[in-house]
């Protein structure tokens, strides 16, 4: 789907042929977009679509202000890069060298992590945070030439990674035990959840403003993981914001309601307005940074991922 800037919703003219579901969506500086999708090749669209050499993308790392310079996370889970836009691609091999590679291992068959996030600072491009499912946050300090798992207080699965644009050191994680942030660069992790009832996360999205005082964060909490969303009492999800980098957050209601019985899956600031979408199929919009939400859509498959372009 494709969203305009009054927010209404169509369905592109082109899509890509066969039925997936998608894993991780990023749209490239001049409008290309990269597609991972489940069990299946990736994608690249720049007029029509394209399978891209690599495995099983499950998550993008990408930041416009370094345009010729992506990553992608794979399952079983690895490390690619790319320096050239996209054009081509290699394999980052120093992930298997962490210590404790081989103990990583996730209860759902056929039990293999993926990498669920990707991060890093347009001001330090060389160091990259990832995270892996049962695997916990891995970073590399040299584009990749080495990687080690962070152990400094965080351990379980993090869906998201925020490293701050501004301050490479300020990583925020959204996961399924809570909020984490580091302030070192990943040494050590704090606990960040005053104010929530609802621990699972899942996405997370960063609002930066001029001042540590004008950031906004908004996260998404579930009462338990996936497995459980489909039980009579559903997700019973909760939107969360805070304006104090985590130290509280609080719920946000107005217009999207508490409790909901569909799961908040995705959380994307366009740089005018932020975006969330759900399980359900339903996509909200937000002009005041999170405090009050329009519905714009619904009915539509379960929405994992979400990007736009600022073209």
């Amino acid at each position: 789907m494709e969203i305009g800037a009054a927010g209404s919703f169509r369905k592109p003219e082109r899509v890509s042929p066969g039925d997936w579901r998608v894993t991780d969506v990023e749209v490239l500086e001049g409008g290309a977009v990269l597609v991972g999708r489940e069990g299946n090749d990736a994608l690249i669209w720049n007029g029509d679509w394209e399978p891209l050499l690599l495995p099983v993308v499950t998550a993008w790392g990408y930041r416009r202000e370094v345009p010729d310079l992506i990553w992608a996370g794979s399952v079983p889970a690895s490390m690619w890069v790319s320096r050239d836009g996209g054009f081509t691609w290699e394999e980052s091999r120093s992930v298997y060298e962490i210590s404790d590679y081989e103990s990583w291992w996730v209860p759902a068959p056929p039990h293999r992590p993926s990498v669920l996030s990707i991060s890093f600072s347009p001001k330090r491009p060389e160091v990259v945070f990832a995270s892996v499912e049962g695997g916990g946050v891995i970073r590399t300090r040299n584009g990749g030439r080495k990687w080690r798992r962070l152990e400094g207080g965080i351990f379980d699965t993090v869906y998201t990674l925020i490293v701050h644009p501004r301050d490479p050191g300020v990583v925020f994680a959204a996961s399924a035990t809570g909020f984490f942030r580091t302030e070192d660069g990943g040494m050590y992790w704090e606990r960040t959840i005053e104010g929530m009832r609802r621990l699972h996360l899942q996405p997370a999205v960063l609002i930066p403003g001029a001042a540590k005082e004008d950031d906004v964060l908004l996260t998404a909490g579930a009462i338990a993981g996936e497995e459980f969303w489909d039980r009579p009492e559903g997700a019973r999800a909760v939107l969360y914001k805070s304006t104090d980098w985590g130290d509280y957050w609080y719920p946000v209601t107005r217009g999207i309601g508490i409790e909901l019985h569909d799961m908040i899956t995705a959380l994307h600031y366009t740089g005018e307005m932020v975006v969330a979408g759900s399980s359900g199929g339903v996509i909200w919009i937000s002009h005041d940074k999170g405090e009050s939400w329009t519905k714009v859509a619904e009915g539509l498959p379960f929405i994992t991922s979400m990007a736009s372009s600022e073209t």
